[in-house]
């Protein structure tokens, strides 16, 4: 049973069985990487989250997988893996790419 006040427990009262959520994501950790920048000072690091676990907390199906495009007038997700997704709404969450720190000549 959800905890009351829970993302889960709201959509449940509102929406019943009627919604789904599904989580695509080509890793199965959040890497929350602000704090990695104190690293190198031996204060913190980038801190990891299991999405498994969050899911679960929401009840959500969780898919490990990447976004390759998106056909937006059909409403589908394309999977690096080449599955389609179906959806009624979407919310993208694409994160970001670390690069090499800038050096100079």
């Amino acid at each position: 049973m959800p905890a009351a006040g829970s993302p889960r427990s709201r959509r449940r009262s509102l929406a019943g069985e009627r919604i789904t959520t599904t989580l695509l994501a080509p890793e199965l950790d959040f890497v929350y990487r602000p704090m990695s920048v104190l690293q190198p000072f031996s204060r913190g690091g980038a801190q990891r989250y299991a999405l498994e676990e969050i899911a679960r907390d929401i009840d959500a199906d969780l898919i490990k997988d990447g976004c390759k495009w998106l056909d937006a007038s059909r409403r589908v997700v394309h999977t690096e893996q080449e599955a389609q997704i179906e959806y009624d709404a979407l919310l993208l969450a694409l994160g970001a790419r670390p690069f090499p720190r800038f050096t100079m000549r």
